[in-house]
């Protein structure tokens, strides 16, 4: 009896050993079809029974890791000379798991609201989608989550561009990887952190937020708005929410870059003159938690959108959020804009031409990131000068010389409807539409502009002192200054002069 309850104590204890040796986990992101960047480190992480040693390999890299005192481990895999793949991802600790169909290549985050989210299926592509067979361009959709505090997984799987899968890929996020993809010749994978109507500061960790004293007053003014009687917060308008619940969880998955198109729901009086400052605080707390230096940023700037206007100073939010768009572009480094003045429409807030926008991303991620000799950029305002009765501007970027596209005589208020408007021009007889000036009176006026060389002359009669002028001033403006390389110059001013917050209408 006695040698009996020996040999039940013991099985008992052994039982117990086995159970104290948890499986080796890895988070969603790691998933079969999953593409891993292209570097000398890359992590690789999950979790495991406290002390549990831990291998990852994948081909020849292979690195080591011990899980800490809560079962979390880490290991970093030199990826920098390793190809394309496949590959099987091995993890082996008590157990082993086996990632199939792993890729090397170029990651990257495709982030913002709704005109990032909105996928490939809803914009016409049709024939792309029922034809689309590129097994090397990868994406991943975060499921959305807005939570008080950071998660440790999100819900998500890769899937390659394919007529079954491609359809549900952010459109915009489509285009800029397919293009980069037939570049480069090497995987492109997609990490789609999107949620439409959310806004920059619901992206930023609440450490960030709290540090940045810039932002205290704007930030006390969402809380107190959320808390008024009747109003329930918007779950993808909290601060940090959808950085703890989306982004936090797949940090700090190696990539290459981020894309960025946002900006809509931040265009509301108060918010416009603090967002350079909001961005920015947002962009350095992802480079410091990414780890992976400070990658490459690049943003579209908001589209045209809403009634057109004959009034010369347009003064509205909307406008406000474009101008704040390049002023961050200006003070944060390693960033860039994708001009989308001539993408959108008079009534779609989500117009269906993404085309454009991925694709511009890409030139400017060939460019700035890849060392493409390609042009990237539309004419960028570089300096004036005032000659007599006239001002004369430079620019950068007019690769091939100046051009005036010639404008349509009708216009498409809504892309997915076939009724037309008149384009009706405010300055008929002019080169060049779009330009005001004014004079010491700030009083603004239509302007005449021509293309004079490798400058634009800008002039009114009824300015013979010319003091400023602005370009595309307006939330949907008639403009059509581009380059050689069809690319359009963005909104610009020559002034300093304060902007007054004006909702939109």
């Amino acid at each position: 009896m006695k040698k009996a309850n020996y040999y039940l104590t013991l099985l008992c204890s052994l039982a117990g050993l086995t159970s104290l040796q948890a499986d080796v986990r890895l988070p969603a992101i790691f998933s079969d079809h999953a593409v891993l960047q292209n570097s000398s480190k890359v992590p690789v992480w999950g979790w495991a029974a406290a002390g549990e040693e831990v291998s990852v390999t994948l081909g020849s890299a292979k690195a080591n890791a011990k899980a800490d005192g809560t079962g979390k481990w880490r290991a970093a895999l030199d990826l920098s000379k390793t190809g394309a793949g496949p590959f099987d991802l091995l993890v082996r600790g008590n157990n082993e798991l086996k990632i199939s169909d792993v890729l090397v290549g170029q990651v990257w985050v495709c982030a913002g609201q709704s005109n990032m989210e909105m996928r490939l299926s809803t914009t016409k592509a049709t024939d792309i989608i029922a034809h689309a067979q590129n097994p090397l361009l990868r994406h991943f959709k975060v499921e959305k989550k807005s939570v008080p505090a950071p998660v440790e997984d999100v819900v998500g799987q890769w899937v390659s561009a394919v007529p079954a899968t491609v359809g549900e890929f952010t459109a915009v996020g489509y285009y800029f990887g397919q293009t980069l993809q037939q570049d480069l010749k090497v995987p492109v994978g997609l990490l789609n952190l999107s949620w439409g109507g959310s806004r920059a500061e619901s992206w930023t960790s609440s450490e960030a937020l709290s540090m940045q004293g810039g932002l205290k007053g704007y930030l006390e003014a969402v809380k107190a708005e959320a808390v008024l009687p009747g109003k329930k917060p918007m779950p993808n308008q909290v601060p940090s929410a959808l950085f703890n619940g989306m982004l936090s969880p797949v940090l700090p998955y190696g990539i290459a870059g981020a894309i960025w198109y946002q900006g809509e729901s931040n265009a509301r009086p108060g918010c416009s003159q603090i967002y350079p400052k909001l961005l920015a605080c947002m962009v350095a707390d992802w480079r410091a938690r990414w780890e992976c230096g400070e990658f490459p940023f690049y943003l579209c700037q908001l589209p045209n959108f809403m009634v057109k206007s004959s009034a010369p100073a347009q003064p509205g939010t909307w406008v406000d959020l474009r101008d704040a768009q390049s002023q961050f572009v200006k003070m944060v480094p390693n960033t860039g804009q994708a001009i989308l003045i001539d993408t959108g429409a008079a009534g779609d807030l989500h117009p269906i031409n993404k085309k454009d926008p991925g694709e511009r991303l890409a030139r400017i991620a060939l460019a700035k990131k890849y060392g493409r000799n390609i042009v990237h950029s539309g004419p960028v305002f570089q300096s004036a000068a005032v000659e007599n009765d006239k001002m004369r501007l430079t620019f950068t970027h007019t690769e091939g010389g100046l051009v005036a596209k010639p404008l349509p005589a009708t216009y498409q208020p809504k892309l997915l409807e076939p009724a037309t408007l008149p384009l009706v021009r405010n300055s008929p007889d002019s080169e060049l539409e779009g330009f005001i000036i004014c004079g010491e009176d700030h009083k603004w006026e239509w302007a005449n502009a021509k293309i004079d060389g490798e400058s634009v002359l800008v002039w009114s009669p009824k300015v013979l002192k010319p003091a400023a002028l602005r370009y595309a001033w307006g939330s949907n403006p008639t403009c059509n200054l581009y380059n050689s390389s069809e690319l359009p110059a963005g909104p610009f001013r020559t002034d300093d002069f304060p902007l007054p917050e004006t909702p939109q209408k």
